[in-house]
């Protein structure tokens, strides 16, 4: 086993230490420091912009409010509500306001409501175009969707 002198570990150990303490490694910590500062304060902007861009009103969401003219000489004021979660339309009707989902149609745009004109009856509003159609959604399952009464046909005015 060969022996180590005393003095050339201690030379050893102060020129590892003094490498360690040199301008390169100084000028290292300097610029690890300005880019751990670079990515925190881009971080924070992001942040910022993002809580910024979660409040904004969503560009999709849209309401629209439509008048109409029926041929029973009554007029009927639909408010149409589009967002990505939701389409609805609240109606305005012979002072009674009628708030109604979307429902599937063939064509045009469908909604329909339990809360009808009367206890008993529902309602549906059907458009296509600048016209639609007021009907009565009678609440039993003995009567079919083909035997539902109309209302009204409106024209957009």
């Amino acid at each position: 086993m060969r022996k180590v002198s005393y003095p050339i570990v201690v030379i050893s150990v102060l020129a590892l230490s003094l490498a360690a303490c040199s301008p390169a490694n100084q000028q290292d910590d300097a610029s690890n420091a300005t880019v751990s500062d670079a990515i925190n304060d881009t971080v924070s902007e992001n942040t910022e912009q993002l809580d910024a861009f979660e409040n904004m009103p969503s560009v999709d969401e849209t309401s629209k409010r439509f008048s109409y003219q029926c041929d029973n000489q009554s007029t009927l004021d639909v408010t149409y509500i589009n967002s990505p979660d939701k389409q609805s339309a609240v109606l305005q009707y012979q002072g009674q306001r009628i708030e109604m989902y979307s429902v599937r149609a063939a064509s045009g745009a469908k909604y329909a409501s339990e809360q009808g004109l009367s206890e008993n009856d529902g309602i549906i509003w059907w458009t296509q175009g600048n016209e639609g159609t007021l009907i009565k959604m009678i609440l039993d399952d003995s009567v079919t969707a083909d035997d539902y009464p109309v209302i009204a046909n409106c024209i957009a005015v």
